[in-house]
This record gives structure tokens, sequence and C-alpha cells, in this order.
């Protein structure tokens, strides 16, 4: 009864990226599409078909989640009342009974097939390639599970121009329990350094979104490079980001040198577009002239931070030092 078989691309999986509550792509109207009756008739039903949620819960774990969206399991899954995934390889399952037995024989005794690159106390971050065969399989499970919280956004099966940054709490004999993960394609060339992002729902408002923002851009700095999450952004992506760039490019500015006021050069630093940084001043009330931060006494920085961007006590931290990366390739 365990799904464990790969899944073709097919006629309605239009596009290759999934994407989550952060980075939707911009659906087409019906004009714009191809003058393709066929075509039509396709993404009509397909929209019809994803308006409403097929799975009504899952347990995975210790945990019973209901879910929020449509995620299109294949034929035999896609309308069961409630899934059972396995909290080590992500197989779903639907029967209680299936999972006991399938647990006894899991092959995924230490986490996710990946590579740890993250290890912080009870947190460890796992980096899996999509193309490779032995991660693959994963990976698509992973995006089935993620689409049941995601609204409005379309999942693939071809996983392989990805790379995924999985977020795992250690528990005992160092079981791993998925707390989240992020995507990114391999190559960009809008320089994009975030498809997908998604925390599951028992493990939201701890600050396990921030952590994986963080890591997406410490991963660029440490690239050379800067980035941006993909667009479109959503309402919710929109909120996330800004609070995310607002506290960090506060706290740089306390910490820089006012002769280091040039928005390219803190944009470098930081890892973010230079129109990431702009936009950011700007709705922060900062002035900028000659493409200069211009200068801004710290006590008022440090007021912004306290009354627009002050973390919870429980809120996670991500910690660099801890982030074992680039590894060496096998």
């Amino acid at each position: 009864d365990g799904c464990d078989r790969e899944f073709p691309l097919t006629r309605r999986n239009l596009k290759r990226r999934f994407s989550d509550s952060f980075t939707s792509p911009q659906q087409q109207p019906l004009s714009l599409l191809p003058e393709d009756p066929v075509l039509r008739q396709l993404e009509k039903e397909h929209e019809e078909a994803t308006r409403v949620k097929n799975i009504q819960k899952i347990t995975i774990g210790e945990w019973e989640v209901d879910c929020w969206y449509f995620s299109p399991f294949p034929e035999e899954y896609a309308h069961c009342d409630q899934l059972w995934f396995c909290p080590k390889c992500l197989k779903y399952m639907r029967w209680e009974a299936t999972l006991s037995r399938h647990l006894v024989d899991c092959e995924y005794v230490r986490g996710p097939p990946g590579r740890v690159i993250y290890l912080e106390g009870d947190l460890a971050v796992y980096e899996l390639d999509g193309e490779r065969p032995e991660m693959k399989l994963y990976c698509q499970n992973l995006c089935l599970l993620a689409k049941l919280f995601l609204d409005h956004k379309t999942i693939y099966y071809d996983v392989a121009p990805f790379l995924f940054y999985v977020l795992c709490r250690v528990g005992e004999e160092d079981a791993c329990e998925v707390v989240g993960f992020f995507s990114k394609e391999k190559q960009s060339l809008d320089n994009y350094n975030l498809a997908c992002i998604m925390v599951l729902p028992p493990w939201q408002r701890h600050g396990y979104g921030r952590f994986l923002m963080s890591l997406s851009y410490e991963l660029t700095r440490r690239e050379g490079k800067q980035g941006t999450p993909e667009r479109p952004l959503s309402d919710l992506g929109v909120v996330s980001y800004k609070r995310f760039w607002g506290r960090e490019l506060l706290l740089h500015l306390m910490r820089m040198k006012r002769t280091d006021n040039h928005v390219d050069l803190v944009a470098k630093r930081l890892g973010f577009t230079t129109s990431d940084v702009v936009d950011t001043l700007k709705d922060l009330n900062i002035p900028v002239k000659a493409g200069k931060i211009q200068p801004v006494a710290n006590k008022r920085l440090s007021e912004l931070l306290n009354s627009k961007f002050k973390l919870k006590p429980e809120h996670v931290e991500f910690v660099p030092e801890a982030l074992y990366w680039p590894v060496a390739q096998e």
C-alpha cells in the first residue's frame, strides 16, 4: 500500500517547478493561454479540481494535522480521508497498520538521504539533490506533503533542477523529525536563491521560516553572490521577507562604519540584491542620496529594531558558524 515509486511528468504539469506560499508562480488567465482547445479544457478542469482539498488530514510522527489545500497524489491516494506519512522517508500510506509494518524496515534510520550541512543543538539541515537517484523519491514525497499546506500552488514531479534544504529536529538515538524546507534552482538566471519554502503547521510561529531564509542568504554569501527569492511573492511572502530584510539591514547599519554606507556595498555584504536593499530602506524611511545611505543615529536604528522587528524569546536562531558548506564533492 505504501507509495514507493517515482512519477513521470504528465500533460497537466505544464511547468517544472512547484511553489509555496512565499513564491507562487503567477497564474496566466485563460485568455492568454495558447490557442489550443484541448489545453484550455485541461487547464479549466485542473483549476476546478484543485479548488477543494482532497486529503482531510495526515499523521506524521506524533502529529495529526488537518490539511489545508489540494495536493495531486496518485489516484489511489488522492481522495483518502487520511494519509499516514513515514516520518523518516516521507512515504505515504492509506492505513496505519501499513505504516507500522513499514517503520520496522524503513532504511532511513538517521534522517533524509542527504548530507548534513548544519548541526547546532537539536537542529540539523540536510542538503539533497533532486537529480540523484537515491534522493529523487524523497524530494517528490516532500513536495506532495508540502502542497497540502500551500494555497494556489502547482506541484511538479520533476525535482532534478533543484536542491532541497531540509530542516530537522534531532531527537533521541539521532532520530530526525522534519520541520520544514526550502528549495532552490541549481542554475538561476535571475539570481533567485530560494524557489520554495514551507514549515509544517506544528512548527510554525517558532522562527523556523526565518531560520530557513537566513540559511538561504548565508549560502548565497558563501557562493560570492547576491540573491533574492523567486518572484512573484505572495502577500504572506512579501510580509515575511520585508520583516527579514528590515531586521537584517538594521543590524548591519548599527555595526557598519559610516564610510561603508554605499548601497551597493551594503547589498554585497548582506548577499541581498541592491533593489531589495533600496526598497527596504524606503520602507524604513532611511534616506539615500547619490547611492549612499545617509547617517542615522544608532538610537533611532535600535528603536526601529525593537518596535518593528523584535524576535520572540522562543524563536530559534540561525548560527552561521554551524554551517559546514561548501561540502567537498564525493
